[in-house]
């Protein structure tokens, strides 16, 4: 069964309650301090690419995820391996 590998874009409506002495200053702390949000929404999600891979190219792609994530600060699920693999209720049947 072919795989494929899909890039989305998410947007999220975040709120948060931050304590400080101006309007201005509450915003730098959400963007240099990332405190807990009070709520977290999601918005929309968006396929922002899409192509076919191949089995050999499997390994290489979880570690360009595991970079990546180090690189940036993400979360990775690469260590599932192929657990990750999403099966579609058709290659399920």
């Amino acid at each position: 069964m072919p795989l494929y590998e899909i890039t989305t874009l998410s947007v999220f409506r975040h709120r948060y309650i931050v304590e400080a002495n101006t309007s201005e200053e509450a915003c730098e702390t959400i963007h240099s301090e990332h405190p807990e949000e009070l709520i977290q929404i999601p918005l929309e999600e968006v396929i922002t690419s899409k192509r076919k891979i191949y089995p050999e190219e499997f390994n290489d792609i979880l570690e360009q995820a595991k970079q990546q994530s180090r690189e940036k600060g993400g979360i990775d699920n690469a260590h599932l391996g192929r657990k990750i693999i999403f099966q579609t209720k058709q290659t399920k049947a």
